[in-house]
């Protein structure tokens, strides 16, 4: 009788031993297969700039000086925001934001310097930025001051601050001089107020306990220094905190928004409970107050804010 002889060589490929080489893998006894395993790669971003000068953005967050025309940094798979945060004082005036190709442009804007772009896990996208160079002042040799006007408007806000309200006076000078004063209420602004092209100072008069929190303007780029009273950890700030200034550069035909924003200094109060010597048998009790409180603010065309509850105090 003729035997079988069963074939063992598909056990043997089968108990071959993997050995990992690099970033493939070959099985032992399998006509040297190679497989490549998959590589982790984040989508890219190119940011471009219009000028020679030195800017520096922010992607998502994390700083980036631009000294070159463009540069490429890792992006994230998903939105990714990309925001022009300085540029020298001579090219001040952000003009566009262009994104290529346009299927990545989530949304731009000139105001916030700011463009969103939304990327695959191996997308890339460029974004670029094109600043103008500001307007040169022209100095008259006679009186010694800058030519040409410009106007600027007052806004007023209170992001997130229901306690802020009624009209907030403003002064506006230049060159040490008075040239406007506004009125703005909350969330509104005034009409433009010309002003000579250079320096303008807006500055909000005090009306504590409210202060000013930030300045923004329009152009992005045309606030220049700013002096802030309170800000996170102050709650209380002395009486005769002054309301806030900052400074704006005006180009002559050129209109500046001065953006205030106001947030309110607030105090606290606490009701305690103490039994004489001999009331020990009410330890643990609950003591029910009646709590009130009035707060009048102190800006024009404002009305009374008042609360009233119960406060419960365990002894």
């Amino acid at each position: 009788m003729q035997k079988k002889v069963r074939s063992h060589s598909a056990l043997l490929l089968l108990l071959a031993p993997v050995l990992a080489i690099g970033s493939s893998f070959l099985v032992a006894g399998s006509a040297n297969a190679t497989v490549k395993t998959a590589k982790n790669v984040k989508p890219t971003i190119t940011v471009c700039k219009s000028i020679s000068a030195s800017l520096h953005f922010t992607i998502n967050g994390k700083l980036m000086s631009l000294n070159k025309e463009c540069s490429a940094v890792a992006g994230k798979a998903g939105i990714n925001h990309i925001t022009e945060s300085w540029a020298p004082a001579s090219y001040r005036n952000l003009e566009s934001i262009s994104v290529s190709p346009s299927a990545a442009r989530v949304g731009t804007s000139v105001k916030t310097a700011t463009a969103t772009v939304r990327l695959t896990a191996h997308g890339a996208a460029t974004v670029r930025f094109v600043n103008a160079k500001v307007v040169t002042e022209v100095i008259n040799r006679v009186t010694g001051h800058a030519t040409g006007t410009g106007t600027i408007e007052v806004c007023k806000t209170a992001t997130s601050d229901d306690w802020v309200q009624g009209s907030f006076p403003f002064t506006i000078s230049a060159g040490g001089a008075t040239v406007g004063t506004v009125s703005v209420p909350v969330n509104s602004c005034s009409g433009p107020v010309s002003v000579p092209a250079g320096t303008v100072t807006v500055t909000e008069s005090n009306e504590f306990p409210y202060y000013v929190s930030s300045v923004s303007s329009y152009p992005t780029l045309a606030v220049g220094s700013a002096t802030l009273y309170g800000g996170a950890g102050q709650q209380v700030l002395p009486s005769d905190a002054s309301g806030g200034s900052a400074s704006f550069t005006v180009n002559a035909t050129q209109d500046v928004t001065a953006i205030f924003n106001n947030s309110t200094s607030l105090g606290a109060y606490k009701v305690c409970k103490v039994l004489a010597n001999d009331q020990g048998s009410l330890a643990g009790s609950v003591f029910n107050y009646n709590v009130g409180w009035v707060f009048t603010p102190p800006t024009a065309g404002s009305s009374a804010i008042s609360w009233s509850g119960t406060a419960s105090v365990v002894d």
